[in-house]
């Protein structure tokens, strides 16, 4: 053991020891303290961008159940209920065309005139009433029954198309609102004699 180092009570120092000590503090942290290196907080997981095709749950519902409709008023469901029936009156006017064009053993056009005359009524109102309670199928009736600027002249001209057709013989005619060629003319002369007396 080389000589020289001496503690104060003049014993010699183990140099080699003394060595392999200080290595050994000074490779451990001091008490408290550690050397592992403080961890990064965990980011947030990112929300999964919606895909083409997925939809809200809320938002698929809602688009299922049908517009509740405004409450039509009386004067609305009247003019839903009339243009319907004009829609199909005049379906019934072409069909009598249709008919004057066939023989007359063949019945189809005819049939399917009368059957859109009478069936003009009770099919409106059904569709007003559905057009109160949906609000989508109310646009639609209304963007087809909106009454344009020709629209007295198309009444007044399925008028008079169907009662020329009756005069000439179409008895579907009769199914909106023309009469027998007898029946008119009777009407006229009471109507002229009605006015011959008040002029008098």
């Amino acid at each position: 053991m080389p000589e020289g180092l001496l503690t104060i009570d003049g014993k010699p120092i183990d140099v080699e020891a003394a060595q392999e000590n200080f290595d050994r503090l000074m490779a451990e942290p001091p008490e408290g303290e550690t050397t592992d290196l403080p961890k990064k907080p965990a980011e947030p997981k990112a929300k999964a961008a919606p895909t083409k095709h997925s939809k809200p749950r809320t938002a698929t519902r809602a688009a299922a159940k049908p517009a509740a409709a405004a409450p039509a008023s009386p004067e609305l469901t009247q003019r839903r209920t009339e243009g319907v029936a004009g829609i199909l009156q005049m379906g019934a006017a072409a069909c009598m065309a249709m008919d004057m064009r066939t023989p007359d053993t063949d019945l189809s056009w005819r049939a399917d005139a009368v059957t859109l005359a009478l069936n003009a009524e009770p099919f409106a109102k059904a569709v007003a009433d559905t057009a109160a309670n949906n609000a989508q199928f109310a646009r639609i009736v209304d963007k087809i029954t909106t009454a344009g600027p020709y629209a007295a002249l198309v009444t007044a001209g399925l008028s008079m198309a169907a009662q020329i057709a009756a005069n000439h013989g179409v008895k579907a005619a009769t199914a909106i609102g023309a009469v027998p060629p007898d029946v008119l003319l009777s009407q006229f002369e009471q109507q002229e004699k009605a006015n011959d007396g008040s002029a008098s």
